[in-house]
């Protein structure tokens, strides 16, 4: 005992990777390079999730062509038109005017938008039919209403 404590034994903590970890980082990273190929990305989802919502959605064909949709510089937000100081949304009405289409959809079953050469641009994802799970939103909402009223958030910072 030194300083009143028990002597402890210290095992000595190397940065460098076990040989084992070594093989699953090879290994890993050639899955992953596979995966790239494939088209899967990182993360492929498993054949579960592929059945549950990838092979039940009815997609939703257009003649929309992406490559010339204005778009911001890092190509993830369309850019609204812009009129006076602001930026002007159209509204529905001026929408279908110009030739767009509503879609009807219940907001449960998932639906991909394809463009006209095949890419799938955007997916109503839908939210999950179980029963319980709107319930579950409402429960959540009104936690953090009074949680957000608890806080005591000046008017700016509330809707």
């Amino acid at each position: 005992m030194a300083n009143g404590r028990p002597n402890a034994k210290r095992t000595k903590l190397s940065s460098s990777k076990s040989c084992n970890a070594q093989a699953h980082g090879k290994r890993n990273k050639k899955k992953g390079k596979q995966n790239w190929a494939e088209g899967l990305g990182h993360h492929p989802p498993k054949a579960e999730t592929i059945a549950r919502h990838v092979e039940k959605a009815n997609p939703i064909l257009t003649d929309l062509k992406i490559e010339s949709l204005p778009a911001t510089s890092g190509g993830f937000t369309a850019l609204g038109k812009r009129q006076g100081k602001g930026i002007y949304f159209k509204s529905m009405e001026e929408l279908l005017n110009d030739g767009y289409t509503e879609i009807r959809w219940d907001g449960i079953t998932s639906k991909p938008l394809i463009s006209s050469s095949g890419q799938v641009f955007a997916v109503l994802a839908g939210r999950p039919d179980k029963s319980d799970y709107l319930e579950s939103c409402r429960i959540a909402y009104k936690t953090i209403v009074e949680e957000g009223q608890d806080a005591a958030f000046s008017v700016q910072e509330t809707c």
